[in-house]
């Protein structure tokens, strides 16, 4: 596979938001002219095409070794040490309703530990870093191949207990997942109930509850918002208004919900004590494992 050059064109936004000072705020400007900037916005809002941390101590240039897949590149302040935690991922996550949901809750589940062991800012939304092309920084390369989700989930073996939304909820992928739950849940009571006059309308209805949902610590950026609001009101107006019932009645049939919940039993007992009978590596019965564990658990 050839080398990934940083920052390449067709993997960033076609103008991103930069800037040389944060104090003064963010402007919009040509790529060309945002790779001079000493910040710039590394994704778009509806493809992330790098997962990006924000680690704010003066050994953060070594803080994914032993805990995390070696990053693509970090961007270091040669001040304090700080730095911008960079993996160029093969395939970006799509976060907008064009993509699939479970893809993107695994790149959340991913963020969120990845966050954790490399002690990464949790409230950092991701929409401007460090830029790895300016000299400004102390830049440090590592792989030139781009990781698919899977590689980086290597370093997460549990990584089942991550997809909660208590753990994912405190990223910025995270915090994607939750307003696209809130507000597609939001639409689909929603699109029925008032005579909607034009598509504008309910798109601006949608903005609105949007903006009323995103009360998280860290609030989403609004150009995230923004995307989330027009693929979430696009697809539930071409696709359930005045159809509710007709799409409903197609793609929740017995049969359907049978299979869902099989699937899922399936999923509940394979991370199960019951399939993991870790009692067998210990040589010990069943009984006496939950013993010990209940005993550990008061102690």
């Amino acid at each position: 596979m050839a080398p990934l050059p940083l920052l390449r064109s067709d993997r960033l936004p076609y103008r991103p938001y930069c800037t040389d000072d944060l104090s003064i705020g963010l402007t919009i400007r040509s790529q060309q002219e945002a790779l001079q900037r000493l910040y710039i916005q590394p994704n778009g809002p509806a493809h992330r095409w790098r997962m990006v941390y924000d680690v704010d101590n003066e050994m953060a240039a070594s803080a994914w070794m032993g805990e995390t897949s070696e990053p693509n590149w970090v961007a270091v302040n040669r001040d304090n040490g700080h730095a911008h935690i960079g993996f160029e991922l093969l395939v970006p996550v799509v976060t907008s309703n064009a993509g699939l949901l479970r893809p993107l809750r695994y790149a959340a589940a991913i963020e969120a530990a990845y966050t954790d062991k490399l002690g990464a800012d949790r409230g950092y939304t991701g929409l401007i870093c460090k830029n790895p092309l300016n000299d400004y920084w102390d830049v440090i390369r590592g792989p030139s191949e781009a990781y698919t989700l899977d590689q980086l989930a290597e370093h997460v073996p549990n990584i089942n207990r991550w997809r909660k939304p208590s753990k994912i909820i405190n990223t910025s992928l995270g915090r994607n997942c939750q307003m696209f739950e809130w507000l597609r849940q939001w639409a689909y009571r929603h699109i029925n109930k008032t005579n909607w006059q034009s598509y504008d309308s309910w798109y601006y209805a949608c903005l609105q509850q949007a903006d009323q949902l995103n009360t998280f610590d860290a609030p989403l950026p609004l150009t995230e918002i923004r995307a989330t609001v027009r693929s979430v009101a696009q697809w539930v107006w071409k696709r359930l208004r005045g159809n509710q019932q007709v799409y409903i009645d197609r793609t929740h049939t017995r049969e359907i919900q049978a299979e869902r919940g099989r699937r899922s039993g399936q999923a509940r007992r394979k991370s199960s004590l019951t399939e993991q009978k870790p009692w067998l590596e210990l040589g010990i019965s069943r009984a006496t494992w939950y013993r010990r564990r209940q005993s550990e658990t008061r102690t």
